[in-house]
Order: C-alpha cells, then structure tokens, then sequence
C-alpha cells in the first residue's frame, strides 16, 4: 500500500516506523530464548543457625514440587555477590509453619563477621524441566502468567510486541509456554511504558 505524501510516495510500513518510538540500544539488555533442558531451582531465604559447622537454616513450604531433598546441591549468598557451595543435610518439619526447615552445610567458613542470626539468601537444585522453552527471565516477570514483552526482529533495527506466557519459574529462569520461540532475542529491560505500542526503534 502506497500513501501520497507531499510530492513523495511512502509505504504505511514506512509511516509506522516513523511513529514508532525510539529506545536507546546501550540502554537494554536483550537474552535469547533456548530449548533445553531447565534446572528447578527455589530460592528460600533463612539465616545463618551455625558458624562451626557452617550452616545456615531455610523453610520452603511442604507443597512445593519438586520436593527438597537431603544432599541436594545448594549455594548460600551472605554478602552479595559472594557464593558459597554446600549441600542440604537435614530436613525437618518446622515446628511454626506449613513448611519444610532444611539445614544447608557449606564447603568453606562462613566470612570473619558473620554471626548466627544473620538473615541469607539460598538456592537449592531440586530437579529440572525436560525439553522446555525458557530463558533469564525480565525482574517482572512471573510464572504462570502472561505479559507483553518486545522481540527484536531480524535486521535489529526495531522490536515487535508480543504476548508471552509463562509457565514454571526458576530462580532467574522462567519457562515460556508460548509466545516466544527458540532463538529469539527479547528486550528484557523494564518496557512498559510502551506496552500500547506494536513497535520500537532501536537507535
């Protein structure tokens, strides 16, 4: 379809790229979508119950699937970005809480200043998804839901809208169930403000 515009002749593609608003390339960070399979990662917070051994104590509820299990490979951060490695070595049920209370044991002592008390955050490996849709998942997104996200498309020079849908989340890792597909390249940057908009400019 062509437009007369002044003494010019333009395509309506040409009009909606003009109309399109424009986003900075420096300013995103993109992640591609991969098939594969997904490790199931929860993301329990606990402190830390013992300095010699180093341990720390987490609740996760009972109804979580798949379930925690005894020597489970976890990692604790007690001061950011730092990680240690350890392994879950007790499971009990919490005395207050629907919920599991597990022990991690770690591989190395716990910081000088670290002190029993001390709220952490924890990853434990409890399984993966087989031959699954997913990527590292945008701060806002959440699982089993749906939200609009932007795809680049092919040249690079402009990003679609699409509605995506996701399924399991895990840690940073979120499945898609649809809406996006393997190899695609997503703006995972906060862009809501333009979730009424079918296109972006990358400049």
């Amino acid at each position: 379809t062509f437009l007369l515009l002044g003494l010019g002749i333009v395509t309506v593609q040409d009009v909606a790229a003009q109309s399109s608003p424009e986003i900075d390339k420096n300013s995103i960070s993109v992640h591609p979508v991969r098939r594969g399979n997904m490790p199931i990662r929860l993301m329990p917070r606990g402190e830390i119950s013992s300095l010699s051994p180093p341990e720390v104590a987490v609740l996760v509820p009972t109804g979580t699937t798949p379930s925690p299990q005894v020597g489970q490979r976890a990692s604790v951060q007690v001061k950011p970005p730092d990680v240690m490695i350890g392994n879950v070595v007790d499971m009990d049920r919490a005395t207050l809480h629907d919920s599991w209370k597990l022990t991690i044991r770690l591989n190395e002592p716990f910081p000088a200043d670290a002190a029993v008390g001390t709220k952490v955050g924890s990853l434990i490996e409890v399984g993966e998804l087989k031959d699954v849709v997913y990527f590292e998942r945008p701060a806002s997104a959440r699982e089993n839901a749906e939200m609009p996200l932007f795809m680049l498309e092919p040249n690079g020079e402009f990003a679609k809208r699409t509605t995506v849908r996701f399924g399991r989340q895990s840690g940073a890792l979120i499945q898609i169930v649809s809406g996006l597909s393997p190899g695609d390249m997503v703006i995972v940057t906060d862009t809501s403000k333009w979730n009424s908009q079918e296109r972006l400019r990358i400049k």
